[in-house]
């Protein structure tokens, strides 16, 4: 997104970037936590957004839970130049419904034979002693 918000800033184009900003891949985190029980590789280095917005010579504004959602997207989206929002968001403790709802429907079309093969391994990984990455 670097080289759109540099463009926009060169040409000063009344254009808002939204940043769903969750300090790593939460989503991620919850897909690998229910396949592996361990995640790696999902927490984002901490960055200065508004130093960033500076950097490009953007505007800058900042959406946090509890503020009132609607003014303040309305309010970015009438800016008149470059914009950089970023929203703070947050993933945690949110179910992965869908994957829930294949890994029953996949299991159910197994034959007999490929899930006594699919619970030994299953099995076997549960007995495996591993660090958690993250």
């Amino acid at each position: 997104a670097g080289q759109e918000i540099s463009t926009a800033a060169r040409e000063h184009l009344p254009v808002a970037f939204f940043i769903l900003d969750d300090h790593a891949y939460h989503y991620m985190q919850a897909l690998q936590e229910k396949a592996y029980d361990r995640t790696t590789a999902t927490h984002l280095a901490r960055l200065d957004y508004e130093a960033l917005a500076r950097g490009y010579g953007v505007g800058f504004m900042e959406i946090r839970l509890g503020d009132n959602i609607a003014a303040a997207v309305d309010a970015a989206l009438a800016t008149t130049g470059p914009l950089l929002v970023r929203v703070v968001a947050e993933y945690t403790d949110r179910p992965v419904r869908w994957l829930d709802a294949t890994r029953k429907r996949y299991i159910s079309e197994l034959s007999i034979g490929q899930k006594a093969r699919f619970l030994s391994r299953l099995g076997s990984r549960a007995v495996q002693l591993r660090d958690r990455n993250d």
